[in-house]
């Protein structure tokens, strides 16, 4: 994801306005600061984002149409922050995330058929020893 953030003050909606100088990005309640972060910190982006939105300071289609942003990436991240809190906020990609449970499950999986072999194995050198006993 890469942002770019407007150098001269840009207007989220009546309410809400934002603006860059050099590497810190500024939010305005009016005229009164309300947040700002590293112009590089995703993290205290998104956060804001979801502020924006939870506090109804701002709609998801004008966060959209200001930083062009995919509207499914914002609704994902106002839906984990609801559920989560702000700790889902770290996490990598939709992506990421569904190849780390697909390793997961496919370890199981694994371990399971390991197991499986192990004892399989077990027993039949068990059944050998009876045999030649």
């Amino acid at each position: 994801m890469s942002l770019s953030f407007p150098t001269k003050l840009c207007k989220v909606n009546n309410r809400i306005s934002v603006l860059r100088i050099k590497d810190m990005v500024y939010y305005y309640k009016d005229s009164d600061l309300i947040y700002a972060h590293k112009e590089n910190d995703k993290i205290a982006f998104r956060f804001i984002v979801c502020q924006l939105f939870i506090s109804h300071l701002a709609k998801q289609t004008e966060i959209k149409k200001l930083f062009k942003i995919s509207r499914s990436s914002i609704a994902l991240w106002i839906k984990n922050y609801k559920e989560e809190g702000a700790k889902s906020l770290y996490k990598v990609s939709n992506k990421g995330l569904k190849t780390v449970q697909i390793n997961r499950k496919r370890r199981k999986k694994l371990n399971k058929t390991e197991n499986i072999i192990a004892e399989t194995n077990f027993t039949r050198k068990n059944e050998t020893r009876k045999i030649h006993l």
